[in-house]
């Protein structure tokens, strides 16, 4: 049964992905070493088939169990998390950059204002986006690692 939602609540949206993020674990295309070579055509064709997923959910159960697979404590890696989101993330700046409102700060430094007001100069930009993608991903990060599925490595069939 599929279920269109127009306008879900963060609530929805945090529960929609850990049910998505438990299915996802089970499939091929999202174990530990194929999350660490990058998000690939494999991933969104296996969940579309699997569980329907379009390529934007595909993509946001990658970034957040690829986030539960890096280790935070190895630089590194870490790091090639972050590019990885954050190249994802400059794609609307290079494609469509008059849809951000540009703000002439001083002569030298050029800022966007974010959905909240704030002004944001460029370089930070991308920054805050990925704060605000990592966080909703920690809250249920260690249910993840409990989650039944974390231990199965069959598919259920739906």
């Amino acid at each position: 049964m599929l279920i269109s939602v127009e306008d879900p609540s963060e609530d929805f949206v945090r529960l929609r992905d850990y049910v998505d993020c438990c299915n996802c674990m089970k499939l091929h295309a999202f174990r530990e070493e194929q999350l660490r070579q990058g998000f690939s055509r494999e991933m969104v064709q296996e969940s579309k088939d699997t569980f329907k997923l379009c390529k934007r959910q595909a993509r946001r159960v990658y970034e957040i169990l690829r986030l539960k697979a890096t280790k935070r404590s190895v630089k590194d890696e870490y790091k090639a998390y972050r590019v990885d989101v954050k190249r994802r993330l400059n794609i609307p700046f290079q494609v469509s950059f008059h849809l951000f409102p540009i703000v002439l700060v001083s002569s030298l430094h050029l800022s966007i204002e974010v959905g909240s007001g704030v002004v944001q100069p460029m370089f930070g930009v991308l920054s805050y986006l990925l704060m605000h993608l990592e966080k909703p991903c920690e809250k249920f990060s260690p249910k993840l690692a409990q989650s039944p599925s974390s231990t199965s490595s069959s598919v259920s069939s739906m």
